[in-house]
């Protein structure tokens, strides 16, 4: 069984490597440790970079072209929508097919996707207590617009915009100083600091763990 795991990880946004690195570091830790009797160590997921050239078949060949070697490639692709089907069938399901079925090319041919909904930041909304805590704020839910079940978090059609404008009510009785935090400066704590617990109760982060957890099983790191 091999002792170190190492992920290559492709994303369409700076933003979204900073936070969804960690969610990818936590989530394969998580399932190492439940399912192995060996001792692993996963490296931190490391970013590859192509030119975005807007076919994104030619994309992920490049990106798997790259990450070979690696033990796994990680795409990311946000549905921008309430399901991730769109996304599959047009950003991610051509591009794994056109890689895993290329006899002639060096690809890492062990892809996961990775398809938050409707977005990165939907993610980034759904640990309530950490968000607030991250911003220092001591509004409540209700005061921050924050009182939705986590079950319709997956409906905000801009969940982005949803947290620029609770960082606008959270601050908006602070001093100046506070009030010039961005949201760039939330997602590399938050990938660090959400709960993995609650982001199970979301489908999106659900299959990117079912099918994580498959390819771990077929490169034996875990049974």
């Amino acid at each position: 069984m091999n002792n170190t795991l190492v992920i290559a990880f492709y994303a369409e946004g700076t933003t979204d490597i900073r936070f969804l690195s960690k969610i990818i570091l936590r989530t394969t830790e998580e399932i190492i440790l439940n399912r192995s009797q060996s001792i692993i160590s996963v490296l931190e997921p490391f970013p590859i970079e192509v030119k975005k050239t807007g076919d994104r078949i030619q994309e992920i060949r490049q990106v798997a072209a790259k990450a070979y070697g690696y033990n796994i490639l990680i795409i990311h692709a946000d549905a921008d929508y309430e399901i991730d089907e769109k996304a599959f069938k047009e950003r991610i399901n051509p591009g794994f097919e056109s890689v895993k079925l290329d006899k002639t090319e060096e690809f890492c041919k062990d892809l996961v996707a990775i398809v938050p909904v409707q977005m990165t930041e939907a993610w980034m909304l759904a640990d309530k207590e950490t968000l607030k805590e991250e911003l220092g704020t001591q509004k409540n839910n209700r005061e921050l617009g924050l009182n939705f079940p986590l079950k319709q978090l997956e409906k905000i059609a801009d969940p982005k915009s949803k947290i620029q404008e609770i960082m606008r009510i959270a601050f908006k009785d602070l001093p100046t100083r506070k009030r010039r935090m961005q949201i760039s400066s939330l997602y590399s704590p938050l990938g660090q600091q959400v709960s993995l617990e609650i982001l199970e109760q979301l489908p999106s982060y659900l299959k990117f763990k079912a099918d994580l957890t498959n390819v771990l099983i077929k490169l034996n790191f875990i049974t």
